[in-house]
């Protein structure tokens, strides 16, 4: 609207360059008309054409009249213009007002993952994912499509990488993917360590606080720092993401094998054969510093099974924290059947402290290739007060997905298990704590995302 008045307002100036001079500057005017001959040379349709009739000629006089009505006409059409600039502004003051409240809040991001090596079980090997997708948004505000579909991509890949022969049989085909998987563990603390300490020399973005942590193979030590953890004053959002494998009752964390005897399987050598003896040229972070980190990610492979309650217990003395400084805490359970975590929330939390809470679940065995899907558009739609361009978007994009998902032809058994109709979004639950009620069977009625 703005920029179809300013063209109007310049249109009107170029029509009547005299009669604006003489509305504006009645002293120059005067002035130029004392300069004009009598017998005026120049045919006035080059000077008002849209204003006055085209005369070969005009006399001094006639152009004073000529002009003084073009005055008049321009004083109707200013104030015309005039009122419709002024209609403008209000407008304008109205989008700016929207756009204030719609302004993206300062986020503070903590960030806790974990992958176990458990014999006999299915290894995560899309871990990675989640270690790139906090990095993208604490470094770029937001995470693109371009990111998304790297993740999705990369995560598929280690998947069928680990897919049984064509010669096996059919009952062995499960087993046979969970020990192809075990056996890529030290490939994948590789890939999570080169990813992390690449991403780590990027600064934040202005929109995430300084305060924003990411904890690799967390331990319940590590859940702990919650407790304790540091609110930065100048975020509106603390948001809590726990990127781990869950089952029903425990979310998976590792413990550190430390105590038991060196294993060579899972050292800076071993890393480094991992990496094939990829030579130094175009890496950010020098092969060998990866190495060791990645051989540091490696001792912590042991899967400590911890109840709910602890997870409860950790996150509450931060939310009174947030209650008390009138910061929004959200809380993204990543994982499988992660809403079952929430009564063990709501009984540890104060209702006040519940009250700034709000929780992102997921109520099915969940694919860990989609788990980045999550939380994509979490950086670019949350805002303080709601989630609901979130969960909107959030919803559309698992539905565009979902029939992508079922065209796959992964056997993983996350996805043997996933029962569910409709859209993936239909495993997906939102909620405010407080306004969560738990049902007679336990479990907690929520809203759909």
């Amino acid at each position: 609207m703005l920029a179809h008045l300013s063209l109007l307002a310049l249109s009107l100036v170029c029509s009547f360059p005299d009669a604006v001079l003489a509305c504006s500057y009645p002293q120059l005017y005067d002035s130029y008309l004392a300069a004009i001959p009598d017998s005026y040379p120049t045919p006035f349709s080059q000077v008002c054409l849209p204003l006055l009739p085209t005369q070969a000629h005009r006399s001094r006089n006639e152009l004073a009249i000529a002009m003084s009505d073009a005055k008049k006409h321009v004083d109707v059409v200013a104030t015309a213009v005039a009122g419709a600039i002024a209609t403008a502004r209000d407008a304008t003051v109205t989008l700016r007002s929207v756009a204030t409240q719609d302004k993206k809040p300062q986020l503070q991001l903590l960030y806790f993952q974990a992958a176990v090596r458990t014999q006999g079980e299915v290894f995560d090997v899309t871990c990675f994912a989640g270690v790139s997708q906090y990095h993208c948004l604490r470094a770029h505000g937001e995470c693109g499509h371009a990111h998304l579909s790297s993740c999705h991509l990369r995560s598929t890949d280690f998947e069928l990488a680990c897919q049984a022969e064509d010669d096996v049989p059919a009952q062995q085909a499960k087993e046979v993917f969970a020990r192809n998987t075990r056996s890529m563990f030290m490939q994948c603390m590789v890939y999570t360590a080169a990813i992390h300490l690449a991403w780590e020399q990027e600064p934040n973005h202005e929109s995430i606080s300084h305060n924003s942590a990411a904890v690799l193979q967390t331990s319940r030590a590590d859940l702990n720092m919650l407790q304790t953890a540091a609110v930065d004053p100048a975020c509106q959002i603390v948001t809590v993401v726990l990127d781990v494998v869950t089952d029903r009752k425990h979310f998976h964390l590792a413990s550190d094998t430390s105590g038991l005897p060196h294993d060579t399987a899972y050292d800076a050598s071993a890393a480094r054969t991992a990496m094939k003896d990829d030579d130094t040229s175009g890496h950010q972070v020098p092969p060998e510093e990866v190495a060791e980190f990645a051989a540091k990610l490696a001792a912590n492979r042991s899967k400590d099974m911890v109840p709910h309650s602890y997870i409860a217990a950790a996150v509450a003395p931060l939310a009174d924290k947030c209650h008390a400084l009138e910061k929004e805490l959200h809380l993204l359970l990543i994982g499988c059947n992660t809403i079952r975590a929430v009564p063990a929330l709501k009984q540890v939390l104060s209702p006040a402290s519940a009250g700034c809470v709000s929780v992102v679940c997921t109520s099915e065995v969940w694919p860990s290739d989609c788990s980045t899907l999550l939380w994509h558009l979490y950086g670019a739609l949350a805002r303080t007060g709601g989630l609901d361009s979130f969960r909107s978007g959030t919803r559309t994009l698992l539905g565009e997905y979902t029939d992508h998902y079922k065209r796959q032809r992964i056997l993983d058994e996350s996805r043997a298990e996933l029962k569910l109709e409709g859209s993936l979004a239909n495993a997906l639950h939102f909620g405010r704590l407080d306004q969560v009620e738990i049902g007679m069977d336990g479990l907690p009625q929520m809203d759909l995302l």
